[in-house]
């Protein structure tokens, strides 16, 4: 199946994805519309920081095309395509969530803030939640009580958890059914003692 990446950072300039050569590189800046699934089927799309919104900045291309307007203009100009490629994305998250099922699309959000208005119309169609909770304890406390609906019992269990270095590195909660969670070294059952 195809693999395809939408990121701020120009093609090859991720480490994380460099070595993986099966991974198709969809230019942000490029996009002029939605992505329209129905040219996609048995796939998946990683969305790698851009739900937090465009960076125009590493397009040089686009840097160049506005060199001779005043600083004003660059600006507006700026501010007008940011807005415009933020609506691209969320417009073509939102429907491989609720219309790609059908046609076997998955999508990965990678993301860094928890809570940015988005993440209640991810939540209703999302089968899974991954995070690096070591990396910021109390904004996860605060978002699987808050938002996963957690009590502080499953929360405190999470937390709990020891791996092989003493903290966990992921954690990877489900949402659909028995709600269980799977770390690099256990798997706790969230609905049974």
């Amino acid at each position: 199946n195809e693999v395809f990446l939408l990121s701020n950072k120009n093609e090859g300039d991720e480490p994380a994805f460099k070595e993986l050569d099966y991974i198709q590189y969809i230019p942000i800046n490029s996009l002029n519309e939605p992505i329209n699934i129905k040219n996609f089927q048995d796939c998946l799309f990683l969305f790698d920081d851009i739900h937090e919104g465009v960076i125009l900045e590493q397009n040089n291309e686009f840097r160049e095309s506005i060199k001779d307007k005043s600083y004003a203009q660059q600006q507006k100009i700026i501010q007008t395509r940011q807005k415009q490629l933020d609506d691209i994305v969320n417009q073509s998250t939102i429907q491989m969530l609720t219309l790609g099922r059908s046609r076997r699309i998955s999508i990965c959000i990678i993301k860094h803030q928890f809570r940015d208005g988005k993440s209640s119309v991810y939540k209703l169609e999302n089968n899974a939640l991954v995070v690096w909770i070591s990396s910021n304890k109390s904004k996860s406390q605060e978002y699987l009580k808050n938002i996963e609906g957690l009590s502080n019992e499953q929360i405190k269990r999470l937390f709990s958890l020891k791996e092989s270095r003493g903290t966990f590195q992921y954690l990877y909660i489900s949402r659909i059914g028995l709600k269980y969670a799977i770390s690099q070294r256990n798997i706790i059952s969230l609905d049974i003692d």
